[in-house]
């Protein structure tokens, strides 16, 4: 029997984490609850309609803001990543 890992993710923007110069800034961050570690976690957070990307930092990997996909990559269990 194979065993998956556990991953949730968390929108912490969208309710404004802060608001810098007038530009708003957003966090996302994914966390592997085990009990595997993942090989080639994507996460999907699209840009809302109103809004202008105006730059990415992920503590690993990329983000793709014409699809809103970030590629978090491996994910140790325990481990987090955010955006």
């Amino acid at each position: 029997m194979r065993t998956w890992p556990w991953v949730s993710t968390w929108v912490l923007g969208y309710l404004t984490v802060a608001r810098i110069s007038g530009v708003e800034v957003h966090a996302v961050a994914a966390h592997n609850g085990g009990p595997n570690a993942t090989t080639a976690l994507q996460v999907t957070d699209p840009v809302p309609a109103g809004l202008t990307f105006v730059s990415a930092t992920p503590s690993q990997g990329t983000y793709n803001a014409g699809t809103g996909v970030w590629d978090v990559g491996a994910l140790a269990s325990g481990a987090g990543a955010t955006l």
